[in-house]
């Protein structure tokens, strides 16, 4: 076994690889339902809801790249109500191999980092409907 490295893994949004991007995060939350009965002051169990996965893909801005909206990755602010799902996928660049890959995603914030000296940068925040790690299949 061996210790994965961040710059042996590549972004790609619908298939095709998103080569600006400089740092990658996503949080998975399963919400439970705690199962109590009358006369028992212990739940019998916590039982699984909805899952629900979300994410921060962080990016160097190229020139006349268009940002996000350039790219395909969400629309413009007057066409927003026909913004499309997103596949995000992380590939391991050394096996090709999907490492985390989330569906029917959608763009919910972006914040642009404009410094004088510096290389402008940008966050966006995504929510995914289902998801999987390479410990994972996804249906669908």
């Amino acid at each position: 076994m061996s210790v994965m490295i961040g710059s042996d893994i590549q972004c790609y949004i619908n298939g095709k690889l998103l080569g600006a991007v400089s740092a990658f995060s996503f949080n998975s939350d399963t919400a439970v339902k705690t199962i109590v009965a009358v006369d028992s002051l212990l739940p019998f169990e916590l039982a699984p809801t909805a899952t629900a996965v979300t994410g921060n893909v962080s990016l160097f801005r190229l020139t006349q790249d268009g940002g996000l909206e350039g790219a395909g990755i969400t629309t413009s602010f007057d066409n927003i109500a026909r913004q499309q799902y997103l596949t995000i996928a992380l590939k391991q660049r050394s096996t090709d191999q999907i490492i985390f890959e989330a569906r029917y995603c959608s763009v919910i914030n972006q914040a642009w980092q404009v410094l004088a000296k510096s290389l402008v940068t940008g966050t966006f925040v995504f929510k995914g409907i289902i998801w999987n790690t390479e410990a994972s299949t996804l249906a669908g």
